[in-house]
């Protein structure tokens, strides 16, 4: 997944061209002059994982990489991130993994 942080900080609501989640096409003006230089799915928070979990270093990841990002403070801000292909990592018991299907691609 690729995520475009592209400002960090306090937003003016009356300069916001998107709404939060909103999916835009490359290009489109987000913020005062700021574009989007992906297509994808805009978010006006950054959360500090910006690229920091990714499929190449997933078997690195740890119950406590979860945990502790899942208790993140979030800023203001806004990233684009890839709409395409996402990945999600969760921390769940051997009952819990059962209950989950493997789709194939």
């Amino acid at each position: 997944m690729n995520e475009e942080v592209l400002k960090i900080g306090e937003l003016k609501n009356s300069a916001l061209k998107v709404q939060n989640g909103e999916v835009v096409k490359k290009d489109k003006i987000l913020y005062e002059n700021i574009k989007s230089p992906i297509q994808g799915r805009v978010f006006l928070y950054i959360d500090g994982a910006e690229n920091k979990y990714t499929i190449n270093n997933i078997k690195n990841i740890t119950k406590d990489d979860i945990l502790a990002f899942k208790n993140s403070k979030q800023t203001e801000g806004i990233k684009v991130v890839d709409n395409t292909l996402w990945y999600i990592c969760i921390v769940a018991n051997k009952d819990e993994l059962k209950t989950l299907k493997r789709i194939e691609r």
